[in-house]
């Protein structure tokens, strides 16, 4: 069992602030929070990203002609909703997004990718991606025109900008098999940026997580006899 999407949640920021925040609702119990943010303007820097106040690491940042993206993390994120804040010099207009992951290692985040290109597909190519492990995207466009989720992605939000034609749109693949995260656009200058989420891959951490989840569900009366032998015999598995 590897890395498994919880929640997400996004927010526009219009009239042209300095700093943008929303509430993240978890489901479970995530392990990792992704924050990312699109904004409708390359010349915005010093960004800083929190989550339930506690500081976030960027992950990475890149920078078009005219607009930018980053993705930033924070490992074992408070429990319950908190607030994902993200502040940054030179007023703009723009998305941010945030993202929870259950069972990501305590090195979730690898292979950063970012790159702006013009029309068509876009593909940024995460290396050494396992089945256990999950890809993250954000995308932002210069103009009005929807982006199109490839083969396994998951659309998590795909809107435009109430003050302005940009549009920004987030994705997420969970067990990917050929390593890449592909979107397709008719817009041009379109920025992108990306991310591996490592799943833990075995190992005694997996094999508490496991034995934990299996004694709440014993406790709330919810696994026959049956149903629990066959749950240890897939922790014992993996």
């Amino acid at each position: 069992m590897g890395a498994g999407f919880d929640a997400f949640n996004s927010s526009l920021f219009s009239g042209s602030p300095v700093s943008a925040s929303h509430t993240h609702t978890p489901v479970g119990s995530p392990s990792l929070l992704i924050g990312t943010i699109y904004w409708a303007d390359n010349a915005v820097s010093a960004e800083a990203a929190t989550y339930g106040g506690d500081a976030m690491v960027e992950v990475g940042v890149v920078t078009g002609a005219d607009q930018r993206a980053a993705i930033f993390k924070k490992v074992n994120p408070k429990p319950g909703p908190q607030t994902f804040a993200v502040s940054w010099t030179n007023a703009t207009n723009g998305r941010i997004g945030s993202i929870s992951f259950l069972r990501a290692s305590d090195a979730p985040i690898a292979d950063f990718q970012g790159t702006e290109e013009g029309d068509g597909d876009v593909t940024l190519v995460i290396p050494n991606t396992r089945s256990l492990d999950a890809l993250v995207q954000i995308a932002g466009n210069n103009a009005t025109s929807a982006h199109t989720p490839q083969s396994g992605q998951t659309e998590l939000w795909d809107a435009v900008s109430p003050a302005t034609t940009r549009i920004s749109a987030g994705y997420y693949k969970v067990n990917p098999a050929d390593g890449s995260i592909r979107i397709t656009t008719s817009a041009t200058a379109q920025i992108n940026a990306g991310c591996r989420v490592v799943g833990l891959g075995g190992g005694p951490k997996l094999l508490m997580m496991q034995f934990k989840e299996l004694l709440d569900d014993l406790k709330r009366g919810l696994l026959t006899p049956d149903q629990m032998k066959r749950r240890l015999e897939r922790a014992w598995s993996i």
